[in-house]
């Protein structure tokens, strides 16, 4: 995925510029990235703020974690807590 779409997908999501250069994710949202590179998937939830650099895109999550990966790689990208209320799956 070119970094223009990477950009577009971030942008759809809600993402808020901060004064250090990374976009954060407006509370109570997160993202989570999809990836794959040679056949392998990867996903990475829970993620709070992102940077873009180059070819590259950096993102922090909740609990801490630093994932550096490969724009292209991204294929897609799920707001979470995007919608507020509502009855959640399962039991209560």
């Amino acid at each position: 995925m070119a970094d223009s779409r990477v950009r577009a997908l971030l942008d759809n999501a809600g993402v808020v510029p901060g004064d250090d250069g990374w976009l954060n994710i407006p509370e109570p949202r997160t993202l989570t990235l999809h990836l794959a590179h040679a056949g392998v998937p990867l996903t990475i939830s829970k993620i709070r703020t992102v940077h873009e650099r180059d070819e590259m895109v950096e993102a922090r999550s909740s609990q801490g974690e630093v994932y550096i990966l490969f724009a292209a790689d991204v294929f897609a990208i799920v707001v979470e807590g995007a919608k507020e209320g509502g009855r959640r799956a399962g039991f209560v």
